[in-house]
Formats: structure tokens, C-alpha cells, sequence
């Protein structure tokens, strides 16, 4: 058999990856500001760039539906302090419990939140940003929260 026509699936070494992205978002960055301050001439290039004005000057309009919804959320999931029966000892650094947002280990007296559902608990920041960020699953199972 021959190779397949069409390969779909590259695999990049981390670093590369990591610099083609960089090099993506500062081509976005540039562009932006590059076509407003050199409109074109073109009927069609002006109705692109009146577009992305508008874009930029109205947020979408589900966004203060959404963060109604992320506050209603926050405001209903309880805010406790960390219990942890002394763990986090050098030799135990498997078995700590760890916050599946920023994975970092869960210090005893951090502030975390514990969902309702499935009783996960994340740092206060964390699932704070998670939430604000629109999701409203967890981050671990995917239960609503």
C-alpha cells in the first residue's frame, strides 16, 4: 500500500507549536491596526472595516446574559476553607489533592469552592475565572453546576 493521499493529523514538537501560535496571535495583533489605519479604497474593504469596528466597540450580545448566569453560579456554590488531613508531605506528593484549573497542589486553609453536584473542590480564584470564562460544567466530571 502507498501513503495516504491526505494526512490529517501532524503531530509538533511542543516548542514549535508554541512559536507558530505566538507567530499567529502577532500576525492578528498586527492586522487589525494595520487595516484601520490604511483603509482601502475598495467599497468592500470599507464594509469589512466598518464590521470590525463595530465588533470592537460592542461586546456580543449573549455576554451579559453569560455573566449573569456565571454570577448567579458563583453566588449559589459555597466558599469553604480547605481541610486536608496533613498532606502534602515530600513523600506523599502523589496523593495531594491537586485543583484541576491551575494544578496545583491544595494547601490546608486555602479557600476553595465545593460544587454542588459531584462535591469537587477547586481554588476560590480558579473556578471563579473558570466560570467567568463561560463554563459552566466542572472541570474534572463535567457536571453542571
Amino acid at each position: 500500500m502507498g501513503f495516504p493521499a491526505v494526512y490529517y493529523c501532524v503531530i509538533l514538537p511542543p516548542p514549535l507549536h508554541s512559536l507558530l501560535h505566538l507567530l499567529e496571535c502577532i500576525s492578528r495583533g498586527c492586522a487589525l491596526p494595520a487595516s484601520l489605519l490604511f483603509p482601502s479604497s475598495d467599497a468592500d474593504a470599507d464594509e469589512h472595516q466598518l464590521q470590525l469596528q463595530l465588533q470592537l466597540a460592542a461586546p456580543p450580545a449573549d455576554t451579559a446574559a453569560t455573566r449573569a448566569q456565571a454570577d448567579g453560579i458563583k453566588s449559589r456554590l459555597p466558599v469553604v476553607r480547605f481541610a486536608g488531613s496533613g498532606c502534602c508531605d515530600s513523600r506523599d506528593e502523589g496523593e495531594c489533592p491537586r485543583c484541576a484549573v491551575c494544578l496545583t497542589a491544595v494547601e490546608e486553609g486555602a479557600e476553595v469552592r465545593q460544587l454542588g453536584n459531584c462535591s469537587h473542590a477547586f481554588h476560590l480564584p480558579c473556578i471563579d475565572r473558570w466560570v467567568d470564562m463561560g463554563q459552566f460544567t466542572c472541570p474534572l466530571c463535567r457536571s453542571l453546576l
